[in-house]
């Protein structure tokens, strides 16, 4: 009897399906904390301010 997690019920093809949608599902999260950790998150290094906030003080 052949239980290998490669041959379900979907197939293979089923199988690298859901691979790709949650290959997509990790990056878009991935992209999200790092727009969240370099423009949003309050950084002790610039007075607790974000580095949006930080950039604002000083014209350009």
């Amino acid at each position: 009897m052949d239980i290998s997690p490669n041959h379900g019920a979907l197939g293979d093809s089923g199988c690298r399906s859901c691979e790709k949608v949650n290959e997509e599902i990790a990056q878009s999260k991935i992209e999200k904390y790092i727009r969240f950790y370099y423009r949003k998150r309050p950084q002790r290094k610039l007075k607790k301010l974000t580095p949006v906030e930080y950039r604002r003080q000083f014209p350009a």
